[in-house]
């Protein structure tokens, strides 16, 4: 062999480990890219309520035959009180249109928990937790379901459509 095919050979190996080194690049990248897509939960507006969840994940959360309702409530005679209440009983609508038994009952931090008593059996690990935050939307967490609106939304025509959100996942 000569000094110029030597030469020759070694300038096409080295191209065909860069090319090598290429392809194995993008593979990477695009696996990594993939993975960090397909953990993110998906976002989309149904009946006008935005939810920042996989489908499948929430359906899950309200599979079985009986649905506790957590709502975060406020201490006294706050509006808001009203407003999650309303959103309480349309979600309660809605098991019961699924056929569901359904358990509703609020928490008001520092204080005992509205409708429970020693002789119920639903006041812990809820399905669905209805709270005041900034959201205006509806996500999956540990295992639930929550169901968080403003202030204002949550006084609004929101909460009906949020519930039939829930409802449709019950039955689907």
């Amino acid at each position: 062999m000569t000094k110029k095919a030597d030469k020759k050979e070694k300038k096409e190996g080295n191209k065909l480990e860069t090319l090598i080194l290429i392809i194995v690049g993008i593979g990477v990248f695009s696996t990594i890219v993939l993975f960090a897509l397909s953990n993110q939960p998906a976002e989309k507006t149904i009946n006008g309520v935005l939810v920042k969840a996989d489908w499948n994940q929430i359906k899950a959360a309200l599979k079985g035959d009986r649905l506790v309702s957590e709502a975060r409530m406020y201490s006294g005679q706050s509006e808001l009180n009203s407003a999650l209440t309303v959103l309480m009983v349309q979600v309660a609508d809605e098991a019961r249109q699924a056929n569901k038994e359904s358990w509703t009952y609020g928490v008001v931090p520092g204080e005992e928990s509205v409708g429970c008593t020693e002789e119920t059996n639903f006041c812990s690990d809820p399905n669905i937790v209805l709270l005041i935050g900034d959201c205006n939307c509806i996500y999956v967490s540990d295992g639930k379901v929550f169901v968080e609106a403003d202030t204002e939304t949550v006084k609004g025509e929101w909460t009906v459509r949020a519930a039939q959100v829930l409802g449709t996942a019950m039955v689907s």
